[in-house]
């Protein structure tokens, strides 16, 4: 919709029966936002426009109900980096709840559509925080609707899964159609990801007359597209092309750009499919060209691969191959750009636990405080007289009581624990990886062993001293906790030789996680700034019934290959992919 027949349609509405025109202000700000639901963005910002001399008289809590509206039909147009320009100002002055929580899930999305996604997962995080505490359950929905959104871009489908349902559930309880709608809408797409996808599809069935409902064309038109990929999956072409042919002009009449995009390549998913591969050629390439202009690497793939698979069925092989050469190259942008999102997710909860472990620490050390205090005004009390004194052996017995709790705790975790670095020791390391292993293996998912060794390690220590060394190893400690113990056990099962074990954890997680370590730990020297650490890993993917022995037997193997191929790598069991 152009912008004159917008403002033809505003007009109408202005004047229309029922019309809000004589009524307040608020009154029609509210309709500006509902029209900017229902109808193209081009309509809400004619009303805005007419509205515009009359917002002087306005409250701060009604200008930012506008200036939300024209942010995001900024990002409707396709101009988010206007957007954010608008935002950034807005977010730091509002101070209402609802308004607070919707500043966070406008910029989150923003900075995330731009690939930015440090910046979205801070926003998303700052969000998450102030969910519990603040505002309406519509806009907690909104929140953590946003949240399995992004964690199933990152590859984190199970957590994508538990927000999904969260979110779903809270708008259930909220009645508001809409969020149903999205909710409903995202949560069969991220099964459709795990794999279900008959659970996806009903998913979306059930959400299908709620979206209609709702009035909202953007997300009724994203529901449309994302049934017509799983009904094509299952070979129900005709629906699929209903169902893409709905997303299709539900998109253009909001004016949706993306959703226009992807509406279209589900059709040609679906002419594909039929075996039409001459409208599939032409409909690809003109699709190819946007997808590459917007840098949606994802969608390019999927579009190059089958306009190769359209060539060769037109007999012609050397486009046939040049495509499926683009394809690949579009596929290895869309898996860095998804270990982006995930390197942005987990470098955020790193940092965050880096925190929460210093601000232990103080507490541990304003306790140490009290504790001490509280001696001192004892020993006052005790010199005043006997029932002083009486207090001060009752406390005593209570301190021995406690310090006997304290030493058998102490004592216990000595006996698990390496008393240089903390870390789980020999024996107990392999009691949980061994446990972990069977969980893994019950719960049919990946098991992943580690082993890790410092590099170059006895000419340091020789070079530098053992304090030295004794300081590399415990710093060495902490960053293999900071990384990988939130995910499994981590352990020193030698000298400077280390183990971890990760259950559910996928493999290519495992090798982000290894370049996050290594990327952290080129920063980090010896106590005295002296030595220059740098650790080999070798890793090793159970296969069914293969027992703790067999598997650490192949991570040591695969360690020695990496010690062989240079050092300050990560090599593989079942093959030298080496990461320096």
């Amino acid at each position: 919709m152009d912008l004159a027949a917008a403002r033809v349609l505003a007009l109408l509405l202005l004047l229309s029966p029922g019309s809000t025109l004589a009524d307040g202000l608020q009154e029609r700000i509210d309709h500006i936002q509902e029209i900017s639901v229902t109808a193209p963005w081009q309509t809400s910002e004619a009303l805005i426009a007419a509205l515009e001399p009359e917002l002087e008289d306005a409250t701060e809590r009604q200008r930012n109900q506008i200036r939300f509206i024209q942010i995001r039909n900024l990002a409707l147009a396709g101009n988010e980096r206007a957007a954010i320009g608008l935002m950034i100002p807005l977010l730091e002055q509002v101070t209402d709840p609802d308004q607070k929580l919707r500043a966070y899930e406008l910029i989150a999305n923003l900075h995330f559509n731009l690939g930015e996604y440090t910046a979205a997962f801070e926003y998303l995080k700052s969000a998450l925080n102030l969910v519990p505490e603040m505002g309406s359950v519509d806009y907690r929905v909104a929140i953590l609707s946003m949240a399995a959104n992004f964690f199933r871009a990152a590859g984190l489908t199970d957590k994508a899964l538990e927000y999904g349902l969260w979110s779903a559930d809270l708008a259930r309880l909220s009645g508001n159609l809409r969020w149903l709608c999205i909710t409903k809408t995202r949560l069969g797409e991220a099964r459709f990801r795990l794999g279900h996808k008959t659970a996806a599809l009903n998913d979306l069935n059930s959400a299908g007359e709620i979206c209609d409902q709702s009035g909202d064309p953007v997300f009724t038109s994203a529901l449309n597209s994302s049934r017509a990929r799983i009904l094509t999956s299952l070979g129900q072409l005709e629906e699929a092309e209903e169902n893409a042919r709905k997303g299709l002009e539900l998109a253009e009449f909001a004016g949706y750009r993306n959703g226009v995009l992807y509406s279209r390549l589900e059709q040609v998913r679906v002419f594909a499919a039929s075996g039409q591969w001459p409208i599939v050629y032409d409909r690809a390439g003109d699709l190819a060209e946007e997808f590459r202009h917007q840098e949606r690497w994802e969608h390019l793939a999927e579009t190059l691969e089958l306009q190769s698979r359209a060539a060769e069925a037109m007999a012609r092989p050397l486009e046939a191959l040049a495509y499926i050469r683009q394809a690949r190259m579009a596929e290895t942008h869309y898996r860095e750009r998804e270990s982006k999102i995930l390197l942005a997710y987990l470098q955020l909860e790193f940092d965050t636990l880096s925190k929460l472990q210093e601000i232990e620490l103080l507490s541990e050390r304003n306790l140490a405080l009290e504790r001490e205090e509280r001696g001192r005004e004892q020993l006052r009390r005790y010199q005043t007289g006997a029932i002083a004194g009486a207090i001060v052996i009752a406390g005593l017995l209570l301190l021995l009581l406690h310090r006997s709790r304290s030493d058998r705790l102490r004592f216990m975790r000595l006996s698990q624990r390496d008393s240089l670095t903390g870390l789980y020791n020999h024996s107990q390391f392999l009691r949980l990886a061994e446990s972990d292993l069977e969980a893994a293996r019950s719960g049919n998912r990946t098991f992943v062993l580690l082993i890790a060794d410092i590099d170059h390690f006895k000419t340091l220590n020789d070079r530098y001293g053992h304090l030295e060394g004794d300081s590399a190893l415990q710093s060495v400690s902490r960053l293999l906790q900071e990384v990988f113990s939130p995910l499994g056990p981590v352990g020193r099962i030698g000298g400077e030789e280390f183990a971890v074990a990760l259950n559910g954890v996928a493999p290519d997680k495992v090798r982000v996680l290894v370049r996050i370590f290594s990327q952290r730990l080129e920063t980090l020297r010896g106590s005295a700034g002296k030595m220059h650490l740098t650790l080999s890993f070798g890793m090793a993917v159970a296969e069914p019934e293969e027992t703790l022995e067999a598997l650490r037997h192949k991570a040591d193997n695969a360690l020695y290959e990496a010690k062989r191929g240079g050092r300050n790598r990560l090599v593989e069991a079942s093959g030298t992919e080496p990461e320096s």
